[in-house]
């Protein structure tokens, strides 16, 4: 039988972006049980917390930590690694932007290719028309801010550059410069 650890672990890999105590729910523990057995994985080296801010509420996911991921992989478990594209932040406002857009009955795909080992990090289409969205977590510099932005213009008539830290939204608003690009952040949220 698998202990709650590795458990807990496994739920991860399947479900990365869960917040925690909506993971607690889905496996039918309560809080305290869920809070002992994340101490002991954190303890063990196994998980990092990911703290996420966004404009009403600070999300917890549960991250497993290269050891995490190395435990899993002995144990026959396909987890990935932890270097995953972008990181968790990244997925995680991935993710909700395609669900935003979806709700407003857009089709979203995350990570389309462009070639040359290039790749936009979410295409939304509407009406035979796409737009590019960029989600910059803040690690970027700003010339790697405008090469993404021109990158999705090549490819797409307007670019959406949605960026975390919110004090970098106006410099990199006033360098891309064009009426097709618009910057936003997660105050928009």
């Amino acid at each position: 039988p698998l202990l709650w650890e590795e458990v807990f672990l496994i739920h991860m890999c399947q479900y990365p972006l869960m917040a925690t105590i909506e993971r607690y729910k889905h496996l039918g523990i309560d809080k305290h049980q869920g809070h002992k057995h994340r101490n002991s994985l954190l303890e063990k080296g196994f998980i990092a917390i990911e703290p996420i801010s966004t404009a009403t509420a600070r999300i917890k996911l549960m991250v497993p930590t290269a050891k995490g991921f190395q435990w899993l992989k002995e144990r026959g478990f396909d987890a990935g690694s932890s270097d995953k594209i972008g990181g968790i932040q990244h997925q995680y406002w991935a993710r909700r932007l395609r669900e935003q857009f979806i709700k407003q009955e857009f089709s979203a795909e995350l990570e389309v290719a462009l070639g040359k080992n290039s790749a936009v990090d979410l295409v939304v289409s509407k009406d035979k028309k796409s737009v590019g969205v960029e989600v910059e977590t803040g690690t970027n510099s700003y010339e790697q801010m405008t090469a993404n932005i021109r990158k999705c213009l090549e490819h797409y008539g307007r670019v959406v550059s949605f960026i975390l830290d919110s004090s970098k939204a106006g410099k990199v608003r006033e360098m891309a410069r064009d009426e097709r690009v618009a910057v936003v952040s997660t105050e928009s949220m």
